[in-house]
């Protein structure tokens, strides 16, 4: 509550510039705090995805893309409403190396506004951020999973858990390996806590690329007694191999 409060009573004191634009926001804007209408509507909706990983289809006929046809994922449903691009790519990275919570909750928000147009029935019972290793966590201040989901635990009413879980590895960094190396990079990075996981979670992160990092998640939750795992995301990239 003190968070939101804070984040209200800036935006009410300081006049606010489009997180993307940088022009003046109207006393009316879009519907997303830090937005402008013109770039809300130039978003990469994500209109048409696979119900397991969210990948991109060309159309929304089928439910389930050709890899997951053949291969199911741990996860029972994978949620991500925006494509990964230029354009999105400098929100995650303002977020990320600049510390800029400003972005945690226009992305945040963004998620959980699409969250509540989907079916609420059978709602998972906590919300389980992506997990950093300590010593990256020390050296960025905050973990940006955390931030993104705080506006959907709040839109939603489900509460957020960060010590069910936790990295013991410090992994490197995904993005510049390949699909095998981001395998290799996770495995077993991940280990549960002694205290009992809920039988259905939500795991929250900024940006799903190959999936591996969700997937060794998924697993390692329903090894530890999990029966359901969905995974809500920001950003979705598209098209990379598998």
């Amino acid at each position: 509550m003190v968070y939101k409060w804070l984040h209200n009573i800036q935006n009410t004191l300081i006049p606010g510039r489009c997180l993307l634009c940088q022009g003046p926001l109207k006393k009316k804007h879009s519907q997303f705090p830090g937005l402008c209408t013109n770039c809300t509507d130039d978003l990469p909706w994500n209109k048409t995805a696979c119900r397991q990983c969210a990948i991109p289809m060309p159309w929304s006929g089928e439910l389930l893309c050709g890899q997951c046809t053949k291969k199911a994922p741990p996860m029972v449903r994978t949620v991500a409403p925006l494509l990964y691009n230029d354009c999105t790519q400098h929100l995650v990275h303002k977020l990320k190396f600049t510390g800029k919570l400003a972005y945690a909750d226009l992305l945040g928000n963004i998620l959980a506004d699409h969250l509540l147009q989907l079916p609420r029935n059978n709602l998972p019972e906590a919300i389980v951020p992506v997990p950093l290793h300590p010593t990256r966590q020390r050296e960025r201040g905050f973990n940006q999973a955390h931030e993104l989901a705080r506006p959907v635990s709040l839109a939603l009413q489900i509460p957020i858990d960060n010590q069910l879980i936790y990295r013991q590895h410090n992994t490197l960094q995904q993005s510049g390996l390949d699909v095998r190396q981001r395998r290799r990079n996770v495995r077993d990075a991940f280990r549960l806590t002694d205290r009992k996981l809920p039988l259905h979670i939500a795991l929250v992160d900024d940006v799903m690329t190959t999936g591996q990092t969700a997937r060794q998640l998924a697993m390692t939750c329903l090894k530890g007694g999990c029966r359901k795992v969905e995974v809500w995301i920001c950003l979705r990239a598209g098209n990379i191999s598998r």
